[in-house]
């Protein structure tokens, strides 16, 4: 697949879905960098004790995850199909 005709397809996606993308990532970058640490409080001051690419990786990777569930949003062939096929070799079903 050409990787302009993926841009193509993430521009035609409804409001909705990119808001829904928008907000997961936001919430995944959240998680993702009080789980790991990346910020900490010394001394009354706001420090970022990490190293530079680690936070480049934690952007991506939240915005990867805001891509993903957006996408069981208004899905064009219905995103029960999808959480099926992803749900059950998770479960170990």
């Amino acid at each position: 697949m050409r990787i302009s005709r993926t841009f193509t397809d993430l521009r035609i996606w409804p409001r909705r879905r990119r808001m829904v993308a928008a907000g997961i990532a936001a919430a995944a970058l959240t998680a993702l960098t009080l789980a790991s640490g990346s910020v900490a409080v010394a001394g009354g001051s706001l420090m970022f004790p990490g190293a530079v690419w680690a936070y480049a990786v934690t952007v991506v990777g939240a915005g990867l995850i805001g891509l993903v569930v957006a996408s069981y949003f208004d899905a064009p062939i219905g995103g029960e199909a999808t959480r099926c096929d992803v749900r059950w070799p998770v479960l170990g079903a």
